[in-house]
């Protein structure tokens, strides 16, 4: 067991869902690929939630 390791599980005990992107990406030949396509899925779930958020809800709160 190395430092990477413990770290990824530490990460886990964070965020259940990196649980799933680690056991992809051990398993895949193309990891980075994947992992890019995570990000931006990402981004964009957070780009359109926020713009949801500007343009329609208005909330003036944060």
């Amino acid at each position: 067991m190395n430092s990477a390791f413990l770290m990824l599980a530490l990460l886990v005990a964070v965020n259940p869902k990196l649980l799933g992107v680690n056991l992809l990406l051990m398993h895949s030949r193309r990891q980075v690929s994947i992992f890019v396509y995570f990000l931006l899925g990402g981004m964009g779930l957070a780009l359109a939630i926020g713009r949801l958020d500007v343009l329609v809800v208005r909330a003036d709160a944060i």
